[in-house]
């Protein structure tokens, strides 16, 4: 067991010299370069990465690039991809040094509830809401006409007609 614990530090270390390494990619125009229209393209399409995984990585970049000093709270496991983005939807210069303490080895769902405590959400307004409007079902029609193709004058399949109030 005691041998996980360097290759988790590895993987995280690397996680962040990949990040410096996509930063510095992509203020030098590497994806236009390399013939793709942007960073989340090429980390698509040559890199083969899910959308989850681009995202959580090109929203660490935008939050790198912002507050420099989330790299090492990243780097040593305080924080993960997924509290950082957390993290960053409240963070502000004046008050990220404090997240990170706050946000230190938090899972998602304590961080989230952190967020909720930083920045409430409004709750919906009380009142009464118009709910969308539904098409009337469709009826068995019993006489199906002599209409080619089996369609009707309604432009419904043959055997179907719309009930009308």
């Amino acid at each position: 067991m005691l041998a996980a614990f360097p290759v988790v530090a590895a993987e995280r270390k690397a996680l962040v010299t990949f990040l410096r390494v996509l930063d510095r990619f992509d203020r030098e125009d590497g994806p236009l370069r390399l013939h793709c229209k942007d960073l989340w393209h090429y980390l698509e399409k040559t890199l083969h990465l899910s959308a989850p995984s681009i995202y959580r990585r090109t929203r660490a970049l935008q939050l790198f690039r912002t507050f420099p000093q989330l790299e090492a709270p990243l780097e040593d496991g305080r924080l993960n991809l997924t509290t950082l983005e957390v993290l960053g939807r409240v963070a502000t210069p004046e008050n990220v040094d404090d997240l990170i303490v706050r946000f230190a080895w938090k899972t998602k769902r304590e961080a989230e509830e952190l967020e909720v405590s930083i920045r409430p959400r409004q709750a919906p307004k009380d009142g009464i809401r118009k709910f969308p409007e539904r098409p009337a079902p469709l009826l068995r029609a019993t006489d199906p006409g002599n209409r080619p193709g089996g369609i009707l004058a309604s432009g419904l399949p043959f055997g179907y007609i719309r009930q009308t109030h």
